[in-house]
């Protein structure tokens, strides 16, 4: 129950309510995961075939869930479900090409939002030291998200916390933009902070800054500044 309250006051979490992918694909990623705990792994290659669809990342979950199947059960005929994932960027690819011509045409579009590949380190610094304050922000914001899943790696199981290191690092390839709003698909982070919240004062502390730490950037938001994007 302290998971899903930490969901509902991390920073970013009102853009749940917006018209963005976010919600749709912490949904599925999270019943993936429910169904591999479950070793349904039909309904796994299902789920993930629509999360490749969701947002192009999402194919990366075939790492986590493969995870657990290796260590849950001896390889069966079962595992082909998890195919089912890829399958599903596969399907977008095709989609793009009988809509613009090309497989590739949602990585191609990147370059619109000057988005290009380079070392996450190098965006990160480059970020911290930029004269728009955006930029430190969301630098800091990223520091501050991949420190607590190293930190606390053992709060968590290995494949939630394979997960989060994907989602975080795959935006970082091509930029610091929007990665507040990116960060809030890593469920693991709220079981992290349910685990260190059993006491009370612990509790009522972390509750409180990030109820703070939301109203402050929700009121960014609602006026139109582009701190969180």
């Amino acid at each position: 129950l302290r998971s899903v309250k930490f969901l509902f006051l991390f920073p970013t979490a009102y853009i749940l309510s917006g018209v963005f992918t976010e919600s749709l694909f912490l949904a599925l990623a999270l019943a993936c995961f429910y169904y591999a705990r479950k070793g349904n792994w039909f309904l796994v290659g299902m789920l993930g075939f629509c999360l490749s669809i969701t947002r192009a990342v999402g194919f990366l979950i075939i790492l986590p869930v493969l995870y657990e199947y290796l260590k849950s059960k001896p390889i069966s005929r079962d595992i082909f479900y998890l195919l089912l994932i890829p399958f599903g960027i596969f399907v977008w690819m095709v989609f793009n090409y009988f809509l613009t011509g090309d497989f590739l045409a949602f990585i191609h579009i990147q370059s619109t939002w000057n988005r290009s590949l380079a070392n996450p380190l190098v965006t990160i610094y480059n970020a911290l030291f930029n004269n728009n304050i955006v930029k430190p922000f969301e630098a800091i914001f990223t520091v501050i998200s991949f420190s607590i899943l190293i930190l606390f790696y053992n709060k968590i199981r290995t494949s939630y916390w394979i997960f989060g290191i994907f989602c975080l690092i795959t935006p970082l390839l091509t930029s610091i933009d929007s990665m507040p709003r990116y960060t809030l698909v890593v469920f693991p982070f709220f079981i992290i902070f349910a685990q260190l919240t059993k006491e009370h004062p612990t509790d009522d502390m972390l509750t409180s800054f990030l109820a703070l730490l939301q109203g402050c950037l929700m009121v960014f938001w609602s006026n139109g500044f582009t701190l969180i994007i």
